[in-house]
């Protein structure tokens, strides 16, 4: 009796602690969306979340980390950052983009191509991290690749170019200071931290420019962001010749913001998962950072205006160098969406990748963004779609 006594116990006190847990915070999101700042720019029109299976193809859908628009055949394209033996090859996914009566949009799978080799095979598992996706004027595709040189030593950060089918057509490998020549330097003293390199990836089509950068600071140029201290990235803007050729033209010093962690929880991370770039080097940057006490992402869009920020593409290190870095806004807070989410999945998962969709009737954009699932079953494959009004002096 004293046994089945003390199970009741241990259950109404397990019962308890659940609910003091969630109310605790509930209380806290209450919190946070009373502090956020309310929208300019973005207008919230829905969510949709994604199976992970698709009945043309046995691969599980997952993993996604960028998206890109394409306006030459209204295709909405996403990358899958499996290295290749998660859940199935290095790949990315062709969507078809419809919206209802009632101005809701959803996406579905129309197909999904391999990346292959320039040999048509299959790229060998975990030589490559795919993590960005963009699209030329004339429809080649463009992948960014963080590497994972920690497992497979040719596996270094680059830059490949596809074509539709997903064939390697070039590649475009980063020299210092993004990427030491000496293997014995590699995430140690100089170049990108493994893992944090180039998440992020835009093309715009009308003048050819491409901007990257890496997910957090490269090793010379300082330390990770902590929850006190941001950190500095660089925005790398790359000119796409006419011998298809890419061409660095410059690069420009972003300050990533600081962990927005009270909890001062070591686990608790921060980075650049995403581009949009405009005309005069104004680009839109997502920053997500993990709280990991809360088990809760914090994500806000900004505006970086590089028009005037010195050019540090040769200085070996920026850390403690004067310069000017890019002009910094906050565009959208997506704390804003608490309790506009459907119940199915309420809260803002791990956002990775964004992209411009096409133009509504009355001129708008429409901004579409989706969160990365890391193969796991408490992670959903989220798309968040809105109308966006560009802020002004801001143009495509």
């Amino acid at each position: 009796m004293r046994k089945v006594i003390g199970l009741i116990v241990i259950a109404a006190s397990v019962a308890l602690g659940l609910y003091l847990h969630d109310k605790y915070m509930t209380h806290l999101l209450r919190q946070d969306k009373a502090v956020a700042p309310k929208p300019q720019y973005l207008e919230f029109i829905n969510d949709q979340i994604l199976p992970p299976e698709w009945p043309g193809d046995e691969v599980e859908i997952g993993g996604l980390s960028g998206l890109a628009w394409s306006d030459l055949n209204k295709t909405l394209y996403a990358i899958s950052d499996d290295r290749g033996g998660r859940a199935g090859p290095s790949r990315f996914y062709e969507l078809r983009l419809s919206s209802s009566d009632t101005g809701k949009y959803s996406v579905n799978v129309q197909a999904v191509q391999t990346i292959k080799a320039e040999n048509g095979k299959n790229f060998p598992d975990r030589s490559m991290d795919p993590e960005g996706i963009s699209l030329d004027a004339a429809g080649w595709i463009y992948v960014s690749s963080e590497g994972d040189f920690k497992e497979t030593k040719t596996a270094v950060p680059a830059i490949f170019k596809l074509n539709a089918a997903g064939v390697l057509q070039d590649r475009y490998n980063f020299p210092m200071p993004w990427f030491s020549s000496d293997p014995e330097d590699w995430d140690s003293n100089n170049g990108v931290r493994n893992n944090l390199s180039f998440e992020s990836l835009d093309i715009n089509p009308d003048d050819g420019t491409l901007v990257t950068t890496t997910e957090s600071a490269l090793i010379q140029d300082g330390e990770k962001s902590t929850n006190e201290l941001g950190t500095r990235v660089r925005l790398s803007f790359n000119q796409l010749s006419a011998e298809e050729v890419l061409l660095e033209s410059s690069q420009h010093v972003y300050e990533l913001s600081p962990i927005p962690d009270k909890s001062l929880n070591t686990q608790s991370v921060i980075g650049v998962v995403d581009l949009i770039g405009f005309k005069n080097k104004k680009v839109f940057v997502l920053e997500r950072a993990y709280l990991a006490g809360r088990s809760k992402n914090r994500v806000k869009l900004f505006l970086a205006d590089c028009s005037n920020a010195t050019n540090v593409i040769s200085l070996k290190s920026v850390k403690s160098v004067k310069l000017e870095p890019c002009k910094k806004q906050m565009i959208y807070d997506f704390d804003n969406l608490i309790g506009s989410l459907s119940e199915e999945h309420p809260r803002v998962d791990n956002l990775e990748g964004m992209t411009l969709g096409p133009q509504t009737k009355d001129g708008r954009h429409l901004l579409i963004l989706v969160s990365d699932n890391n193969f796991t079953t408490f992670q959903k494959t989220q798309f968040l779609y809105f109308h966006l009004r560009l802020p002004k002096g801001v143009s495509r």
